[in-house]
């Protein structure tokens, strides 16, 4: 009977925290629709579905995609059954690496969308979210503070038809390549153990380049200009030379790394010894971590992200259940 009470103790607590969640969240976000998924049995949201949120949306909502110990999307990124958003909103989920960054003591996981995403919607926003694979065809669309692991093979494809997109604070695996050569893609601030290539006057800034497989860098790009990245790769063999460097670094940068040989993104800040760390034309370091917008840890958004609950075992009908809640918010 003990052990009965606890476990549905422990449900309506993580039923709690979700909820005071939630309500921060729908405060933020209060001129436009903002709808909830979880897929979690216990969690009673308004969509269980993402596919079905997608549906319901319309143009300038906000998803905000719950931390889940089930993927979302019904195949793996390299099957069938993508993803498509076509109309122009924005998708939240809470960051990555919680646990292995020691981010916060409470998780259910992560907001991880198994399925390939098709982006066909002008002005669409993802933040925040485990991705296998993302391609981009519509305009002025933006992939900021979400972890995509693909491997060797293609994290975000964009098509030959755009003009302007934003990737930016991304832990990346796997490579960041145009489909032809799409124009204006800012990409800033990220890690990436892969390989950008076929850009057009594309804005490569303050990126730092991992190495997978052979290498990580830049290849087969037109008209770019690369300003203090990263990068472990010879550009004279990387089909460059219409391009403009600023004050990159190109080599062997391990040794400068906190831990190289960790994949953690945390491990890629550069150690105050190294030469890189006060290299940049502000005074700050080289790569992801350095400049106005740097990379942040873990993904953490600018919404409140619970680092810790206490609650107590028992409630009374004056007082109520005490809970002690800590949170935290990144920007």
């Amino acid at each position: 009977m003990f052990a009965r009470i606890l476990a549905k103790r422990d449900i309506v607590m993580k039923k709690l925290v979700l909820l005071i969640v939630g309500s921060f969240l729908l405060t933020m976000v209060s001129h436009a629709r903002v709808k909830r998924v979880c897929n979690a049995p216990e969690v009673n949201a308004e969509y269980s579905s993402l596919e079905n949120a997608l549906m319901d949306c319309a143009a300038g909502d906000t998803i905000y995609l719950e931390a889940s110990g089930t993927e979302y999307g019904p195949g793996d990124a390299y099957g069938f059954d993508p993803i498509r958003i076509t109309k122009p909103i924005t998708i939240i989920g809470p960051g990555y690496l919680y646990k292995e960054n020691k981010v916060v003591n409470y998780t259910t996981g992560e907001s991880f969308i198994a399925s390939p995403l098709r982006i066909y919607s002008n002005n669409v926003t993802l933040s925040g979210l485990l991705l296998n694979n993302v391609e981009i065809y519509g305009n002025e669309c933006t992939i900021a503070k979400c972890q995509i692991l693909a491997g060797s093979q293609t994290a975000i494809e964009v098509a030959d038809t755009v003009n302007g997109c934003i990737i930016r604070q991304n832990f990346i695996v796997g490579n960041v390549q145009g489909n032809g050569f799409p124009q204006n893609v800012n990409i800033s601030n990220n890690i990436i153990c892969g390989v950008v290539s076929s850009m057009e006057r594309a804005r490569i800034e303050r990126n730092t380049f991992g190495k997978f497989n052979r290498f990580g860098g830049v290849y087969n790009l037109r008209f770019c200009t690369l300003i203090e990245n990263v990068m472990n790769y010879d550009l004279k063999k990387s089909r460059t030379n219409t391009c403009s460097f600023l004050n990159n670094f190109n080599g062997d940068f391990r040794p400068d790394m906190t831990n190289p040989d960790f994949s953690l993104d945390c491990n890629y800040k550069i150690k105050e010894t190294s030469k890189l760390y006060d290299m940049a034309s502000d005074g700050d370091q080289l790569g992801a971590y350095g400049g106005a917008m740097p990379y942040v840890t873990s993904g953490l958004q600018d919404t409140p992200v619970i680092e810790s609950y206490v609650a107590a075992n028992e409630a009374n009908q004056s007082v109520g259940l005490e809970v002690t809640i800590k949170y935290k918010m990144e920007k």
